[in-house]
């Protein structure tokens, strides 16, 4: 994806930040959904997990 978004015209800095949060937004998710799957139980949680991702990829 970094690639994809330097060919579109943005600097190497933005591209690379832009990477970077994304994966430290997985991370923070993957110990939320863990989190909710104990406290609530595996399906309501993945099923909001999989809502809330189909909604960044949606913005994104």
């Amino acid at each position: 994806m970094p690639s994809l978004i330097e060919q579109t015209g943005y600097d190497l800095g933005s591209t690379l930040t832009f990477a970077l949060a994304l994966n430290l937004g997985a991370v923070a998710g993957s110990v939320v959904t863990a989190w909710a799957g104990d406290r609530f139980g595996a399906a309501p949680s993945s099923t909001v997990a999989a809502l809330i991702a189909g909604i960044a990829l949606a913005v994104i």
